[in-house]
């Protein structure tokens, strides 16, 4: 028998390879693949001029540091929108989001727009569900200014008195 088979007496003949050293890796064939021109690749996800937030069931301040960080990070407005059950916590950022003190000057509601939607549900029946859009929007002002204030509070909400702690009532102070 030569050297170069193993096994039982009649098997066939097979060529030792090389054993391993501990720890090393077989060598990496290298491909190289060439770019081919064409178009350019479109975008996942195209930007958006009016960034629009989809509230649902996620915890508020979830959307709460997401419509911040769209405002702080320059952008002028921001929509928030909600359908059916969702309505309300839509309600909640935005009232969070005007009274929040993290922001770079004033937030206050541009406009709301309420309309229904008519949706196909798994049986296939229609339903009509509430749908809300409450657009956020930068004030130009100081970063100091009350949001009741800057946002053009109802005559009868309560207001911050000059030189009073914040939130106390102007009558209250008199």
């Amino acid at each position: 028998m030569s050297a170069e088979t193993t096994g039982p007496p009649g098997a066939s003949p097979v060529a030792e390879s090389p054993a391993p050293s501990a720890g090393a890796h077989p060598p990496r064939r290298e491909v190289r693949r060439e770019r081919r021109p064409g178009p350019p690749r479109p975008l996942l996800r195209p930007p958006r001029v009016d960034p629009i937030v989809f509230i649902g069931s996620k915890p508020t301040m979830t959307y709460v540091f997401e419509v911040i960080g769209q405002l702080n990070s320059g952008t002028r407005d921001v929509t928030l929108r909600a359908r059916g059950n969702a309505i309300s916590r839509a309600v909640d950022v935005a009232e969070v989001v005007r009274r929040h003190h993290l922001l770079e000057g004033p937030v206050g509601v541009d406009r709301i727009r309420i309309s229904t939607e008519k949706l196909t549900n798994k049986e296939g029946r229609d339903v009509h569900v509430s749908v809300i859009e409450i657009v956020l929007k930068r004030e130009a002002g100081t970063s100091g200014a009350p949001a009741a204030a800057a946002s053009g509070g109802s005559p009868g909400s309560p207001t911050s008195a000059p030189g009073g702690p914040p939130g106390a009532d102007a009558a209250a102070t008199r």
